[in-house]
């Protein structure tokens, strides 16, 4: 027995003594061959790290890219690089990620430029090309339309609407590629640059708006993307038809925020005559705005509301002649709530949609109304003047013989209109005078 003992110890002390003396190498990973992945998905990426970072393969830069979110991480992955000879792709990455997460960034607006410049060389270049485009370059193509869409207009860069028409151009060339290899949601944003654009390109919407309108499109659509959509296709009844259908189950209606839901709203509208769309419609009003948020706090959806989007969504019941539901009581509340935010033109819709509807207000509210115009004006702003007339013909109608108290606040606006030092009277037609 002890020499069994022994022969144990003896080998316990030679493997001990072999890890004492073995080097161990680690494996050391090459930058060329390392995403760092996580570097970009942290709040501030390591700057040491990615200054390191020399990536030759465009394809992983695209994907850094991707992974960004606000124009400074941007700006990391593509330090060192000469923008002008970026690599197409490449560039419509960089700039359709900076224009969507950080657009008003001073990062992005002295990057941008350039950006810009460089994608409309590319586009350019390939307009003059007779050869037909690769798959490549038609997402790169949607990426340069999409950024452009998002710009605001009147920004002093490389005029927008002339390159959009280009990728437009582009894309309708080879529209049976197009639409065999976009996914739905980069079809919606091709409707969507068109329509913020106001660009003139139906055959290429015509194709769009078709394919969206088939069931394995609609399918592969987020909802949040559906009500987007909704607003771009609005001239297109059979495919928004289609989409709004997308929301009858109260299970993809759930997954739309505020601002989304109140775009579904306002697209239904005009389809007012169609019982299908009808109770659509009247299910995301009465019951998606009354879902309860934080749980038993009592809040609903109408707290998050602003101004606009309560009165868009008043006037779109006022369309389909939804009578006696409790959501417009609320959103009439909230509204008053948030008086002092609204503008001249809100306020001329709510006065016009308690006329239509044959609701009535307090006297109060009606006296607040009349009181916010006034300080609209007297403040220096100028009242236009379609959503003064609009105002006061509404509170004629809706106060003129029931309250004349109420109504001297509204001609008292009338009356400091008229005189000379605002110049009101000028900028009316006669059917206004």
């Amino acid at each position: 027995m002890k020499v069994i003992l022994m022969h144990t110890l003896l080998l316990l002390l030679l493997i001990l003594s072999a890890f004492d003396n073995a080097a161990f190498i680690l494996p050391t990973v090459s930058p060329q061959t390392y995403a760092p992945k996580a570097l970009l998905k942290v709040s501030k990426p390591s700057t040491d790290k990615l200054m390191s970072i020399r990536v030759n393969d465009n394809g992983k830069m695209i994907r850094l890219i991707k992974e960004c979110k606000a124009a400074r991480d941007v700006q990391r992955v593509l330090n060192g690089t000469n923008i002008s000879n970026l690599p197409p792709s490449v560039a419509a990455t960089a700039m359709r990620v900076m224009v969507k997460f950080d657009r008003d960034s001073i990062i992005t607006k002295r990057v941008l430029p350039d950006l810009l410049d460089r994608a409309y060389r590319s586009v350019l270049a390939r307009r003059n090309t007779a050869a037909t485009s690769s798959n490549k370059t038609l997402y790169f193509v949607e990426d340069v339309l999409y950024s452009v869409s998002l710009l605001n207009k009147n920004e002093a860069m490389t005029p927008t609407t002339p390159l959009a028409n280009i990728c437009c151009e582009i894309l309708t060339e080879d529209v049976n590629t197009t639409l065999k290899i976009f996914h739905p949601r980069r079809l919606v944003e091709v409707a969507e640059a068109i329509n913020s654009l106001s660009l003139n390109q139906p055959r290429l919407l015509d194709a769009v708006c078709e394919r969206l309108a088939r069931s394995d499109s609609l399918g592969k659509l987020q909802p949040p993307k559906i009500c987007e959509g909704l607003m771009a296709i609005s001239s297109y009844p059979g495919t928004s038809k289609a989409f709004l259908r997308r929301l009858r189950k109260q299970s993809v209606r759930s997954k739309v925020s505020p601002r989304h839901l109140v775009m579904a709203i306002q697209s239904s509208g005009q389809f007012a005559d169609d019982e299908d769309v009808k109770t659509i419609a009247y299910n995301m009003i009465t019951r998606e705005l009354l879902r309860p948020i934080n749980g038993d706090s009592g809040e609903n959806l109408i707290n998050t509301l602003s101004v606009k989007q309560i009165v868009i969504i008043l006037r779109t019941v006022n369309k389909f002649d939804f009578k006696n539901i409790r959501v417009v009581k609320e959103l009439e509340t909230a509204f008053e709530r948030k008086l002092g935010e609204t503008s001249e033109r809100e306020i001329s819709m709510f006065l016009l949609f308690l006329r239509e509807y044959g609701e009535s207000v307090t006297q109060e509210t009606g006296a607040a109304l009349g009181k916010r115009l006034l300080c609209l004006c007297s403040d220096g702003g100028t009242l236009e003047p379609t959503s003064f007339v609009t105002a006061l013909r509404s509170a004629i109608k809706l106060f003129g013989k029931t309250n004349p108290v109420v109504l001297s606040s509204y001609l008292e606006t009338m009356e400091y209109l008229c005189t000379p030092k605002t110049g009101f009277l000028s900028r009316i037609d006669s059917f206004q005078l």
